[in-house]
């Protein structure tokens, strides 16, 4: 899987503050990295997400639910989902709309990773 570097993230997430407006910062490096991180866990020697598409909503998840940045998490984490599905050749169809309501279910806790797994197969592009 093609990843996304902290200074890869770092800099779309000061890019999104810039166009979009808010404060720039981390508020908690290590809930960043572990946002990044998560998707690679192993348990006796086994990925506990093995697919790409897994890996890409653990990530996007855990960056909106965790909250490492001082301002924009929800649209972090769906800007990263979006780009590391296109990165790993993942072509998805979709509205701003589903993906703004993405973000904020993530948020609110309604949804688990599994729904944004679902969510993610729905709207690839066949």
């Amino acid at each position: 899987m093609i990843m996304l570097s902290i200074e890869d993230v770092l800099l779309i997430a000061k890019k999104l503050i810039e166009r979009f407006g808010g404060t720039f910062g981390i508020r908690n490096k290590g809930l960043l990295e572990s946002s990044l991180n998560n998707a690679f866990q192993t348990f006796d020697g086994e990925e506990l997400y093995k697919t790409d598409v897994e890996k890409i909503a653990v990530i996007s998840y855990s960056i909106i639910r965790n909250h490492p940045m001082i301002d924009g998490n929800k649209r972090l984490g769906i800007s990263v989902l979006l780009i590391l599905c296109k990165l790993n050749n993942i072509i998805l169809e979709y509205t701003r709309e589903e993906a703004v309501d993405l973000a904020v279910r993530i948020a609110e806790g309604s949804i688990d990773i599994e729904d944004v797994v679902e969510w993610i197969k729905k709207h690839e592009k066949k």
